[in-house]
């Protein structure tokens, strides 16, 4: 067998899944379906946290030597630290830490890290934010070097390694020097994501959901805000400011529409 062939191993994808959300579990299956017709693998299981079939059961069913444990979530977190690999037999809840790799029998399982933490995702993410202001252009596309990019996430304060994704997307981002400026922001921590009209100083904003897969269904669109300030001063003349217009433009989160494994 040549170096790197996993045709003999089997690909097990982790989602989170949601019963509040019919369709929360569909980028996983996508994810599967096109690993499977790729034939990359012998064999491409799914299991999902909050949907059937679960984690718990998921090793069950494979037969492979090899088994490749990979979860669809963004960061190294709560949930891909200690909840799939507990729900996996992987880890002990006193464990602090716990073996990537584990002889299971005559398997071995391989705990991988999510792929929100893979580099190339900042490719993913850069092309989110093309394609939105492609096909909003409001009325023209603005230039990216007149634009500021936001990278939002999740975080949380159970973890402090959930943010670690997202900032790194934002300094790889940064790097390339193709916007005017690049933050991250947060549903549950500082930053959060209604501190973008604060932290922009470019006139247009581009926001990127990075969140696990979801359904593409997703809001997308563009919201145009304009505002001035006026009134009148203490020897009774009256002033306004100039128009300041922020165009703010969100996409469908990273990663959705397509399989990126």
């Amino acid at each position: 067998m040549a170096e790197g062939d996993s045709s003999d191993a089997a690909l097990v994808l982790v989602g989170h899944g949601s019963t509040l959300n019919a369709d929360s579990a569909a980028p996983t299956y996508q994810h599967a379906d096109e690993l499977r017709r790729r034939k990359l693998f012998a064999q491409v299981l799914e299991c999902f946290w909050k949907l059937e079939p679960p984690i718990c059961g998921v090793l069950r069913g494979v037969f492979a030597s090899r088994v490749f444990v990979v979860p669809l979530f963004i960061s190294e977190g709560y949930f891909t630290e200690e909840v799939i690999p507990r729900e996996l037999g992987l880890r002990r809840n006193d464990q602090p830490d716990f073996p990537r790799a584990q002889q299971r029998g005559t398997q071995t399982i391989y705990y991988c890290g999510p792929v929100g933490t893979h580099d190339s995702m900042m490719n993913v993410l850069l092309a989110r934010a093309r394609e939105i202001v492609e096909k909003y252009p409001v009325p023209r596309a603005p230039k990216p070097n007149q634009t500021a990019l936001f990278i939002a996430g999740h975080g949380t304060g159970s973890n402090e390694n959930s943010r670690q994704a997202i900032e790194r997307q934002v300094e790889l981002i940064g790097a390339q020097n193709l916007y005017a400026e690049v933050h991250a922001v947060f549903m549950e921590e500082e930053p959060r994501i209604g501190d973008c009209y604060r932290l922009a100083r470019a006139r247009n904003i581009v926001l990127v959901p990075f969140f696990s897969p979801i359904p593409a269904t997703m809001l997308s669109g563009v919201i145009r805000i304009s505002f001035w300030i006026e009134g009148v001063l203490d020897d009774g003349s009256n002033i306004r400011t100039s128009t300041r217009e922020y165009i703010f433009v969100t996409c469908a989160t990273a990663g959705c529409n397509s399989a990126c494994l």
